[in-house]
């Protein structure tokens, strides 16, 4: 999903440096799954890999879970939508994949260390 005026974003082998074709279409089925993200497993059956050989790509590649990863990159996504838009916390929240604000709130403060509410309050 991209902010309006964004551009084209790159190809996903460019945007995370991975050369593992597999690894990229895995890393796609994530960005196309925001807010409703998918199992492990389903995005490694999707990318024609078993989940161990997807934990191990991400691992060599990336240095770094595919679940961790997953994590970082909504809530990139969501960082993004509260420095740009006037959305709700709450919405912000939904649209990211976060089943309720509180759990998002938690996510959100040990992965920046700032509560989404800071966020808000900085770019006013």
């Amino acid at each position: 999903m991209r902010l309006p005026g964004e551009m084209q974003p790159m190809e996903v082998r460019w945007r995370y440096g991975v050369k593992d074709r597999r690894l990229a279409k895995a890393i796609g089925f994530m960005e196309q799954a925001i807010e409703e993200p998918r199992r492990l497993a389903q995005i490694a059956e999707l990318a024609g890999l078993s989940t161990r050989q997807l934990q191990r790509l991400f691992s060599a590649e990336l240095r770094q879970s595919p679940e961790n990863f997953y994590i970082q990159m909504r809530l990139r996504m969501a960082s993004d939508l509260l420095e740009h838009t006037n959305d709700a916390v709450s919405n912000v929240a939904l649209q990211c994949g976060f089943g309720n604000a509180s759990h998002f709130a938690r996510a959100f403060l040990a992965e920046y260390g700032k509560r989404p509410s800071d966020i808000r309050r900085a770019r006013s």
